[in-house]
């Protein structure tokens, strides 16, 4: 396991505006199939704590299924 940390502050809210599962991260690094968890003391809206699948969609935005 090769743990990804984030802040709140390294998402784009524009990239969520319109599809609430995708995240807009500069060089995120992920491939689509790459299992993540998420967790977030302030959980965005539309998602819970938990696995999830990545969907990428290129170097800055994946989904998460």
């Amino acid at each position: 396991t090769n743990p990804v940390g984030f802040s709140s502050f390294s998402i784009r809210d524009s990239s969520r505006a319109t599809n609430p599962n995708q995240f807009a991260i500069t060089n995120h690094g992920f491939v689509t199939g790459d299992k993540i968890f998420y967790s977030a003391n302030e959980v965005a809206s539309g998602i819970t704590t938990g696995s999830y699948y990545v969907y990428r969609v290129d170097d800055d935005n994946f989904k998460i299924i």
